[in-house]
């Protein structure tokens, strides 16, 4: 049985230290029912969770409301996948009581760059992937993975769209050759990975249509069917765009610098 959608707060996105969120499952009050994934439940998992009894939220128990999970990890750096192997391990060796990290595979063609951060041979996507760094992504992935960290793997980095003109890119409506053949590379590359989280694209409104979405987390899907798939929203969005969509598990909720803990 696929688990529930859930939400997910992420705080103060640009700042280095140490953030909270709860994953909340919505089922029980939107009434949304699926079936085959096993989010974040995977063997080296740490909490070990599982769906509550009640069907509205994960947990470290069946029974407690009070094993609630509480997902912290850092806000920065969003090109972790760019630094070097050096200070990639020395930031996973520092998340001592930290579960999540987020990591983003394209931060150009519209992101916020570094320049080359992203998985092509000299950057250039005409060029197909770089098979020595997604190794090297992987040696790392799977160290965070070890210490039983959970891993939201974004695909795009907010307003990045790499597939040829930007303007042309950003109308796309569907999934085209290029960039599904992508994706299939992509996401069996990395699929391996247990405590795994795919995520289409950070704030997405900013270069990835609706429809778009929907084929990009669709592909995901077909080629992974262990791991859930989310979407990430604009800043303060409560919209929770594709409710009704079985192609996503997940939803990614910015929150902004600060959250008042009574709303």
């Amino acid at each position: 049985m696929k688990t529930p959608v859930v939400k997910e707060s992420r705080i103060a996105s640009c700042s280095p230290v140490l953030i909270s969120s709860i994953l909340l499952a919505l089922v029980g009050l939107l009434g949304w029912q699926y079936a085959g994934k096993a989010a974040v439940m995977e063997p080296h998992a740490a909490p070990n969770l599982i769906m509550h009894s009640n069907g509205k939220f994960y947990a470290k128990s069946n029974t407690s409301p009070a094993t609630l999970w509480f997902p912290t990890g850092p806000g920065d750096p969003e090109d972790f996948l760019c630094r070097s192997a050096t200070e990639r391990t020395s930031i996973v060796n520092l998340l001592n009581g930290g579960n999540t990290l987020y990591v983003m595979a394209v931060k150009t063609h519209g992101g916020d760059g570094p320049a080359g951060c992203n998985p092509w041979i000299s950057g250039n996507p005409t060029n197909g992937l770089d098979t020595a760094k997604l190794n090297d992504w992987y040696n790392v992935l799977d160290q965070a993975d070890n210490k039983g960290v959970v891993i939201h793997f974004f695909i795009y980095d907010d307003d990045s769209c790499p597939w040829g003109a930007k303007t042309n890119c950003e109308a796309r409506t569907t999934l085209q050759t290029d960039e599904g053949n992508f994706l299939n590379a992509l996401v069996d590359r990395f699929k391996t990975v247990s405590n795994l989280v795919w995520v289409v694209a950070e704030e997405y409104p900013e270069a990835v249509r609706p429809e778009r979405a929907t084929a990009i987390a669709a592909r995901i899907q077909s080629r992974d069917t262990v791991h859930p798939v989310g979407i990430h929203q604009l800043t303060g969005d409560t919209s929770f765009n594709f409710p009704t969509d079985n192609n996503f598990d997940v939803f990614l909720m910015q929150m902004g610098d600060t959250v008042r803990s009574s709303q």
